[in-house]
């Protein structure tokens, strides 16, 4: 159902299949519109970042939230790309020259947790083992300033501090989608 928006409305959602497909292999996405700030925006859904950013530099999308680190990449590499902003707290320290979002004037963090994530059925001993070898390699000299190389944040969590980071990020994302009124799957 598609609903318009009113003067006082703030944000509309709706659906809409009407962009293709970029890879054969799935049906089209559907993008979700949203009424923001008096302007329109269409969300789309991709099947990861380098989806995205060719898309981008197609000239089928004017803009993409993405992976600052693989973006960085893709411009080190030569693509047309600018980064407006990264969507950290404070400046990525591979990317100083990048300005937050905050910075701007935008209220906006929503950090990239990257991670190593096991299925239900491993053991708890090979679970604690996992998390064991990884806070072990976080403490590596070196690994900090790797990190950086790749333009990733400091963000070294495991184990129950991890699990109660993304339970309680999903939830705070799921509420922002329900007040934002764009669809959600259970």
């Amino acid at each position: 159902m598609r609903r318009e928006p009113g003067p006082s409305s703030g944000l509309e959602s709706a659906r809409s299949a009407d962009r293709p497909s970029m890879s054969p292999r799935r049906a089209p996405p559907a993008a979700t519109r949203a009424h923001v700030r008096g302007a329109w925006a269409s969300f789309v859904a991709f099947e990861g970042g380098g989806e995205a950013l060719q898309a981008l530099q197609g000239g089928h999308v004017q803009a993409v939230s993405g992976d600052a680190a693989e973006a960085s990449r893709q411009i080190v590499a030569g693509a047309p790309l600018r980064m407006l902003a990264v969507l950290a707290d404070q400046r990525l320290p591979g990317l100083p020259d990048v300005a937050t979002a905050s910075e701007q004037g935008i209220a906006l963090s929503w950090p990239a947790v990257r991670g190593f994530y096991v299925g239900p059925k491993v053991s708890g001993a090979d679970y604690r083992a996992w998390v064991d070898a990884f806070s072990t390699a976080m403490a590596a000299p070196g690994f900090a300033a790797r990190r950086a190389e790749y333009g990733l944040y400091p963000f070294e969590l495991t184990g129950a501090e991890l699990d109660a980071y993304v339970r309680r990020t999903v939830a705070d994302y799921r509420q922002l989608a329900q007040r934002l009124k764009l669809p959600l799957r259970e």
